[in-house]
């Protein structure tokens, strides 16, 4: 519906992907439960 703000959440997700992937595994699992929670919230809130 926004794509401004996809393309915003596209390139959040890169970015904590990227980091997390510097990080070890565990905190990749943190990260990834992070990004899905943020979805979540994005989506709710419209």
């Amino acid at each position: 519906m926004f794509p401004s703000n996809h393309d915003k959440g596209k390139r959040l997700n890169v970015f904590l992907v990227n980091f997390a992937i510097k990080t070890n595994d565990r905190q990749y699992e943190k990260t990834t439960f992070t990004i899905c929670t943020l979805h979540s919230s994005v989506r709710i809130s419209g």
